[in-house]
């Protein structure tokens, strides 16, 4: 029986059951066979890793999960052959052409109309490419969920181009940068991930650039270069506004810049204060909570403190409740 002949109704069905290497095989049997894949394709989640080679994964991926391919197929997309390694949840495209691979990238996003994406880009990663890929994605709108860009070289004259494409990530960014000192990157717009986590941090951004984001940790370098009033003017901005920012932590910093950074914050409003909690109440009511120590401090509003209470206490009781199966066991 030709599987593909069968009604529109009854493929979809049939390829909600199929495993993603053989949706991808089938969709490279003719150009009816393309089209049925793109036609039938139900939301699915894409882990695209740009790493010495090129890693593409059906479902989610942590930025240490790597897989080796287990066999290898000669294969030919877009009038170009190449080889195609095979591992249980994906693939990977090794030693092939900047061409070549935006060809299998191109393949996949044509197939897979409505896919979300995570993304990881790595120190051997080809800029290049990771700036096409990245303009591929969100020309066609397709969200990209989770990004990990891990960048400590100097090298790449593309950084800025890159990160304009990473304003659209929607969950969370974790970043490990060290750009040159003299590098400073002014967005068009502020990043829009709930969550941002900034490490081994230069001066190349404002943190005004990640008032959007509901959470943002920042690992501050010894040699930050921000003053006194810069803290005191992005305070003020964020209090002051009705941005979605609720959490932010700010760690590994040297203690004088601790020190300063909670004297602008005193400046704030008026404040209870123990050991390490300081609870601050503006004059136009918000309230906030910053827990400091020698080398961190955590600034929650009201609302993001009280949730992080109810989920410790949750952790709390799930804990009692599982201590209490396994002593009645």
């Amino acid at each position: 029986m030709d599987l593909l002949r069968l009604p529109l109704v009854v493929l979809i069905e049939v390829f909600k059951n199929m495993e993603f290497h053989e949706k991808f095989l089938i969709s490279l049997l003719s150009k009816r066979a393309k089209n049925i894949v793109r036609v039938t394709s139900t939301t699915s989640h894409l882990s695209v890793l740009f790493d010495f080679d090129l890693h593409i994964r059906w479902g989610h991926y942590s930025y240490d999960d790597v897989e080796e391919a287990t066999d290898e197929w000669n294969f030919c997309i877009g009038g170009e052959m190449m080889r195609i390694g095979y591992y249980e949840n994906g693939l990977t495209i090794e030693d092939h052409s900047f061409r070549q691979k935006l060809l299998l990238i191109g393949h996949l996003l044509d197939i897979f109309p409505k896919a979300t994406f995570t993304v990881g880009f790595y120190e051997s990663s080809e800029h290049k490419l990771m700036l096409e890929f990245m303009k591929m994605i969100n020309q066609r709108r397709l969200p990209i969920k989770t990004l990990y860009f891990m960048l400590t070289s100097n090298s790449s004259e593309l950084r800025s181009e890159i990160l304009d494409e990473c304003l659209e990530v929607t969950d969370y960014i974790m970043m490990h940068t060290a750009f040159p000192d003299d590098f400073v990157y002014t967005p068009s717009r502020p990043f829009k991930a709930e969550k941002m986590r900034i490490l081994r941090q230069t001066p190349w951004f404002d943190l005004e650039s990640f008032i959007n984001c509901r959470s943002v940790s920042v690992q501050l370098s010894e040699h930050s270069q921000w003053t006194s009033q810069y803290w005191n003017s992005f305070f003020t901005n964020w209090m002051d506004s009705d941005a979605p920012l609720q959490r932010l932590m700010l760690h590994s910093m040297i203690e004088s810049e601790n020190r300063s950074i909670l004297d602008e914050m005193r400046k704030q409003g008026s404040h209870n204060k123990t050991d390490v909690l300081m609870e601050m109440k503006r004059g136009n009511g918000s309230e906030f909570f910053i827990y400091h120590r020698p080398h961190f401090i955590d600034i929650y509003t009201k609302q993001a403190y009280l949730e992080n209470l109810e989920e410790i206490e949750q952790r709390e009781r799930n804990k009692k409740r599982m201590d209490d199966i396994r002593n009645n066991q």
